[in-house]
């Protein structure tokens, strides 16, 4: 995908940058929300299902530190686009790409 059909996004006073395209579902309110309000312990394990850009993904690994997210993306697109997103941060993010990584 071009990078012109993408967009910068910041969050937390530009602490985090989030790449999503420019036309179609965007991440909103919602998504930052959502992830504000889950509160994992330290070092446990998060399954975001449908992961999308990665935007809840990048939040929770922001807020707390210790925890690893798994996300999970069907559509190729934007599990590139989450790919993309986690490969800047330190954060302990891990993406599967693909429906036959779901089936195993």
């Amino acid at each position: 995908m071009p990078l012109t059909n993408l967009t910068d996004d910041t969050l937390f006073n530009g602490r985090i940058i989030c790449r999503q395209h420019r036309d179609g579902y965007r991440f909103s309110l919602d998504a930052v929300l959502l992830a504000h309000f889950c509160q994992p312990a330290s070092r446990d394990k998060v399954l975001d299902l449908g992961c999308g850009c990665g935007v809840i993904g990048l939040v929770l690994c922001y807020r707390h530190s210790e925890v690893q997210v798994t996300g999970l993306e069907l559509q190729p697109a934007l599990a590139d686009l989450s790919q993309r997103n986690i490969q800047p941060t330190a954060f302990k993010i891990v993406l599967q790409l693909s429906m036959e990584t779901c089936a195993q």
